[in-house]
């Protein structure tokens, strides 16, 4: 991730269970400027499902809450923990689990080490860098109704899942991630992010 800014994260999808999400691959770049941005993304992982801030609201209405979610430490890695009660999830999420995905935003086309308009004007809020908005990484949610939490660290991959059907994680550079939904609540665990400076390819 970039290092010392704050990185929006969210889960994207629904619980409908109508559609198959999957993570965009570079062909979502329908405008050709090296960026799959978060519209260009959206057809692929779905609108904002939950946001992943570090404490208050998390709706969808929080998906820009740039003050409230995680900064990544001057490494670039980025830690995130939060437990959510089953009042504060949507209805249907942990039927859904295994069709929701986590996005996680900010890049750093310059190399700069701060988000600027190098890339333009975010296409959610102008007020915004595009840097500050655009995916920089997408990983399918895999496990549901586990009971309890499994012990020792999560295995981060960039081929295909096992047991998903048609999904696959698509592009080199996607994260896996892991969740487990228990009796009233859903972890996000195991977030093995790595540094990260360029677009999502």
């Amino acid at each position: 991730m970039v290092p010392g800014q704050p990185h929006a994260q969210h889960v994207h999808g629904d619980s409908s269970l109508e559609r198959d999400f999957t993570c965009p691959t570079q062909d979502a770049d329908a405008n050709g400027d090296g960026i799959v941005n978060t519209l260009e993304g959206i057809p692929s992982y779905g609108e904002i499902h939950i946001a992943l801030t570090t404490q208050g609201d998390a709706t969808p209405a929080s998906g820009l809450a740039i003050d409230r979610f995680p900064v990544a430490g001057a490494d670039g890695a980025l830690t995130y923990e939060r437990t959510f009660t089953a009042a504060e999830l949507p209805d249907g999420t942990a039927t859904a689990v295994r069709n929701l995905h986590v996005v996680t935003h900010g890049i750093d086309v310059n190399g700069n080490g701060d988000y600027d308009m190098a890339a333009g004007p975010s296409e959610l809020d102008p007020a915004l860098p595009q840097e500050a908005t655009a995916p920089a990484s997408c990983g399918i949610i895999e496990g549901s109704n586990i009971s309890t939490i499994p012990t020792g660290g999560v295995d981060t991959g960039v081929g295909p899942l096992t047991g998903t059907g048609s999904r696959a994680v698509a592009g080199p550079r996607v994260l896996q991630f892991s969740a487990i939904v228990g009796i009233g609540a859903l972890w996000v665990i195991g977030m093995g992010l790595c540094r990260r400076r360029t677009a999502l390819r």
